[in-house]
């Protein structure tokens, strides 16, 4: 069982998430070059690897240097990698990512969670991270979870580890 670590004054719940939803959504419509990035377009119905290109548009690896979009279906998380500062990942409902073991994501940038992350990994919101949970979304799993950053959450979300 990995361990879980958090920073209980990083965590915003209620109407904060909201505002930071739309911060994010902002940010994406004032500066456009923000919003070209990478979107999943692997089968909804299938768990399929990050690692794979042909799960992409376009069809290479994200590596976090651009924004990333999951709209639907279920990621392996086997590719390690640090979203950077000023990029957006959106994992939208119904999405999941499933972080694997022997793989580490650092947020540097900002998550945007309407769907699920299951951290079987390592997650690591850096100080400059920000993860946006609205109402339904979770982030659970046995892996290692470090906040340095903000949690922001609603009403009807989870984080349990």
């Amino acid at each position: 069982m990995g361990a879980w670590l958090a920073a209980p004054s990083r965590l915003l719940f209620g109407s904060n998430a909201r505002i930071a939803s739309l911060l994010i959504a902002c940010s994406a419509m004032l500066w456009p070059g923000l919003a070209a990035g990478q979107t999943w377009v692997g089968a909804p119905n299938l768990s399929l690897p990050w690692s794979d290109p042909s799960n992409w548009s376009p069809a290479t690896v994200p590596d976090g240097s651009a924004n990333i979009s999951i709209p639907q279906g279920d990621v392996q998380g086997d590719f390690s990698f640090t979203l950077a500062n000023s990029r957006i990942m959106s994992i939208n409902s119904p999405a999941n990512l499933s972080i694997v073991p022997t793989t580490a994501i650092t947020n540097m940038g900002a998550i945007d969670l309407a769907g699920r992350i299951v951290d079987n990994g390592t997650l690591v919101n850096a100080d400059i991270g920000f993860i946006v949970m609205p109402n339904g979304s979770a982030l659970t799993g046995s892996g290692t979870l470090s906040n340095a950053g903000v949690i922001s959450t609603d009403a009807g979300q989870s984080v349990i580890g």
